[in-house]
């Protein structure tokens, strides 16, 4: 699927007809499809429509005959076979040929660095996936970031960026719309959010990309939408370590052609470190943006703590964790800015320099002290404080201790 739907004109003078092929893609295994209408003009600019926009497959020779077969109810007196035989194949050479090249000269180039919905984290225009285990809050803070959104909460305490009002979607395989606003009146009554007039539901059914795209498309160009949350992959794909569901997820998004976040999950295999979305290679290759969510809270308690790490970035190089505490009640969802550090598994898979930086924070250390502290063995600690010296983030003292830069 393209940016966005391509369509191809293809008149007939002879019998005095127009084809259009319109929202043309190419899917899994080389099948192009789209939708074909038949129209006859008229002088006075008007037309008699002959076959309205219809879902077909140019490249199932079955699907023609269906097609001739109604038209030539309607037009008997044309070969419609060989109409249709030259339709598919402009369509099908169309849609194969791709995008034309382009001559790039760097002298020529103005830069304009990325733009961002919320920085860092949704990049204008761009796929960007969340993913955590389960009840690791991913859902709550894309609400509350659609919520910020769609009602242009300029000012927030969470979010950089929103200048404007964003018409924001949420497309929601998991829950329904009942629990979806449960969670939406929490929010908003807890956070000051007001009034909110620029924020959609729809409950998502089968598979992204194979049942619904179209349905989805024309829903988006209704409500104007430029941000889209998916919840979730899983959901909306069905069997995610097939490498060719992700690509065609990926499709369908650039198809949509707009910006997007999508909820994912680690492998369950994962048990102690979370490094991967769960799935086919390609649903990280394929992401511009994304960040992994750890979340703990106590059993008993109201409070939960959440920190999101910076796992693959779009032209920005890895950026600081950021992290978020939330205070639950059956009224209301209250969320604020917090240390990612506070959450121990965060702090667990933080690189070693991080780690050393954090301990130094608690005042001078040996260099003994440091490897028994990070329980780490060999030299290395040695070449990652001696780098981040070099940077200005941490000096030896006079008594051979290793201290933060002061």
């Amino acid at each position: 699927m393209p940016d966005s739907p391509t369509s191809l004109e293809l008149p007939y003078p002879e019998h005095n007809l127009i084809v259009r092929a319109e929202r043309l893609w190419e899917g899994s295994h080389g099948k192009v499809q789209g939708q074909l209408s038949v129209r006859v003009p008229s002088a006075n600019g008007h037309y008699t429509v002959l076959l309205v926009p219809e879902d077909f497959g140019f490249t199932a020779r079955s699907a023609r005959k269906e097609i001739i077969k109604y038209l030539a109810e309607r037009a008997g007196k044309i070969d419609w076979t060989i109409i249709l035989d030259d339709v598919c194949d402009q369509v099908i050479q169309y849609t194969r040929k791709g995008q034309p090249d382009a001559q790039i000269d760097p002298a020529k180039i103005i830069l304009t660095q990325p733009t961002y919905l919320i920085y860092p984290f949704l990049p204008r225009g761009q796929p960007t996936v969340f993913y955590g285990k389960k009840s690791s809050a991913k859902s709550t803070l894309l609400l509350l970031m659609a919520l910020a959104l769609a009602s242009g909460y300029s000012d927030n305490p969470w979010f950089k960026g929103i200048k404007t009002p964003v018409r924001t979607g949420w497309l929601d395989w998991e829950t329904d719309q009942q629990g979806f606003e449960y969670d939406v009146k929490r929010l908003a009554d807890g956070n000051g959010i007001v009034t909110c007039q620029h924020l959609y539901y729809r409950h998502g059914h089968g598979r992204l990309f194979a049942d619904q795209v179209e349905e989805i498309k024309d829903w988006v160009q209704q409500r104007q939408i430029e941000f889209l949350v998916l919840d979730s992959v899983a959901a909306a794909c069905g069997e995610i370590k097939e490498a060719h569901v992700a690509s065609n997820y990926y499709n369908a998004l650039q198809y949509l052609g707009l910006t997007s976040a999508s909820i994912a999950h680690p492998p369950k295999s994962e048990l102690t470190i979370s490094s991967s979305v769960s799935g086919a290679g390609q649903f990280e290759d394929r992401a511009r943006n994304i960040w992994e969510t750890d979340y703990e809270q106590e059993e008993d308690s109201p409070t939960g703590f959440q920190a999101l790490r910076h796992r693959k970035n779009y032209k920005t190089g890895y950026l600081p964790s950021v992290g978020y505490r939330y205070e639950y009640s059956q009224e209301v969802i209250i969320v604020s800015r917090n240390d990612p550090n506070e959450v121990s598994k965060h702090v667990a898979k933080a690189s070693l320099r991080v780690r050393a930086l954090n301990l130094l924070s608690n005042g001078p250390q040996s260099l003994k002290a440091i490897k028994e502290g990070l329980d780490i063995k060999g030299d290395y600690i040695s070449i990652v404080l001696n780098r981040a010296a070099k940077d200005g983030e941490v000096e030896l003292t006079s008594s051979g201790n290793w201290q933060l830069k002061k």
